[in-house]
Order: structure tokens, then sequence, then C-alpha cells
């Protein structure tokens, strides 16, 4: 019989998310100053891309992260709006290696440790919640992924039953 478990995790808007907002607000502002002082024409232009780009960006903000465990195989999907949904990435049990909390000290020795590791941050990225991240150190393609989920219970007891043996 297979194990089941899906979560949904509310994605924080990272500093690129918000970089961008900050220059469409810009090129609003640079519209503004056009439509005033040099073309009305050209400056409407630029305020109707800006506000066009903006509107954009901002629904970037409303993002989540879908985990699909399969037993101890993971799919990870990015969910924006509400409406759109693409798998970004995936990993199967037995490319895992450990499975450990982040906060713990083996986990920070690791990150100091391998500096070939690529890091992989699927968490909603409050640090208020790192008591619930969990790294899976992988063995994917090219080298090793620390790959950074935020479980809740479920996902976490579905976790201790597939990386029994895998789980620090």
């Amino acid at each position: 019989m297979d194990r089941y478990t899906e979560q949904i995790i509310q994605k924080k808007p990272d500093i690129k998310q918000k970089t961008l907002l900050a220059v469409m607000v810009a090129i609003i502002c640079v519209g503004v100053y056009l439509m005033m002082f040099i073309s009305f024409s050209k400056g409407i232009a630029v305020i109707a891309v800006g506000a066009f780009l903006t509107y954009l960006v901002k629904q970037t903000f409303n993002a989540e992260y879908e985990y699909l465990f399969v037993n101890g195989d993971c799919d990870i999907s990015r969910i924006i709006n509400k409406s759109s949904r693409k798998d970004i990435y995936s990993f199967k049990e037995s490319d895992v290696t450990r499975v450990m909390s982040y906060n713990s000290d083996k986990c920070q020795n690791e990150f100091e440790v391998n500096a070939n590791l690529t890091i992989k941050d699927f968490s909603s990225g409050i640090k208020d919640n790192s008591d619930n991240w969990y790294v899976f150190l992988a063995n994917i393609n090219s080298g090793t992924a620390a790959i950074i989920l935020e479980l809740n219970e479920k996902s976490l007891e579905h976790i201790a039953e597939c990386y029994k043996k895998k789980l620090d």
C-alpha cells in the first residue's frame, strides 16, 4: 500500500520580487515625470507599461509550494496566485542520503564543510518557522543537493516512516 501525504506552504516574497516591484514603481514615477514635464503621451505610455508590469510582479507575491510525498518520493510544485501550477523539483527516496533538522548542529556543519552543496530552498522563507525546516541531502545529477522543506506534523510522520535509517 502506498503512503501519500500532501502539504501546501505559503511562500514569503523574496528580495528579488521586492526589488522588481520597487523597479516597477520607479518606472511609474518616471512616467509621471515625463507626463508632467516632457511629453504627456510618452508619460502615459510609460505609466501604462509600468502599471502592467507592476500587476504581473504583484501576482507572483501570492505563491505557494506544494509538497507531494508518495512513499519516499517527493514532487514539489509552485502555485502562483492559486491559479497557475508548475512542477519545479522532485527527488526519489533512493537519492536521499540524510534527512536532518535545519537548526541542528549536524546540518550547519554540513553547510560549512561541503562547499559544493547546491541549496534548494522550498520553505516559506519565514525564519520564525525554521524549527519546522528539514534538510534532505540528496545525490542528484552532478552533485549533492540540500533540499530545504518546511514540514508539518503529518508530513514529518510520513518522513519518519519512509526515511527511518536516514533521519537524524
